[in-house]
C-alpha cells in the first residue's frame, strides 16, 4: 500500500530568479550551485519519504518564485496541462548559453544560464557579444565592439524578419544557403 507522506521540501536561503527563456535542467543546476547543494539532493529531498508534488511545485517552493512565474519564463515547463504535450518551445529555437552579462543584470548571479533562443539569434544587441552558433561556454562569447558591422547586421535581420514575415526570410535563407553550397562545392 502505497501511503502519501509529505516530502521535506523547503525554500533554499539562496533564492534565484529564473532567466527568460531558460530550459528546465539549467535553472535546477543554477539553483543548486547558488546554494551548494547536491542536484540530486534538490530533485529527491528524501530516500524514503514520497511526495506526489510535480517538478513545477518542487521549483515554486525551492526558489519562492510563484507557478505563473516560472511557467512563463520557463519554456520546458509550458504544455496544456496534458501529460502527452510536447513542451511549448518553437521549432526554429536552439538552446544555447545565455549572454552572460545579461544573466548578471537580470538575475544578479554570475552562474551561467542556457536558454531556447531563435536559430538566428547570434548577437546580444545591449552588450555586444557573440552568443551564437560555435558558443560551447559562455567564457567563449566573443566581444563585438570592434565589430560595430556585426551587430549592425543583427538588428538588420529582425528588422527585415519584422518587415517582410518569417515564412519570406527563411525561404531567402534557404535558397542563399543553397547558392553559397554551390559555389563553395565549386570552389
Amino acid at each position: 500500500m502505497n501511503v502519501f507522506r509529505p516530502a521535506l521540501i523547503r525554500p533554499l536561503p539562496i533564492p534565484l530568479p529564473p532567466f527568460p527563456g531558460e530550459c528546465e535542467s539549467s535553472y535546477w543546476s543554477r539553483l543548486a550551485l547558488a546554494n551548494r547543494v547536491p542536484l540530486a539532493r534538490l530533485r529527491a529531498p528524501s530516500r524514503w519519504l514520497e511526495s506526489r508534488l510535480t517538478s513545477v511545485d518542487v521549483l515554486c517552493i525551492l526558489s519562492g518564485q510563484t507557478r505563473q512565474h516560472l511557467v512563463r519564463t520557463l519554456p520546458d515547463l509550458q504544455t496544456d496541462d496534458r501529460p502527452a504535450d510536447p513542451p511549448a518551445i518553437p521549432d526554429n529555437h536552439v538552446l544555447r548559453w545565455a549572454c552572460r552579462r545579461c544573466v548578471v543584470a537580470r538575475t544578479g548571479a554570475t552562474l551561467p544560464a542556457q536558454i531556447w533562443a531563435p536559430i538566428h539569434d547570434n548577437v546580444c544587441i545591449r552588450h555586444r557579444l557573440w552568443v551564437g552558433q560555435h558558443v560551447h561556454a559562455p567564457e567563449e562569447q566573443l566581444d563585438l565592439s570592434r565589430t560595430p558591422a556585426v551587430v549592425r547586421a543583427q538588428q538588420k535581420y529582425w528588422r527585415l524578419r519584422r518587415h517582410h514575415g518569417t515564412a519570406l526570410i527563411d525561404l531567402c535563407e534557404e535558397l542563399t544557403a543553397g547558392l553559397w553550397a554551390g559555389l563553395a562545392h565549386r570552389h
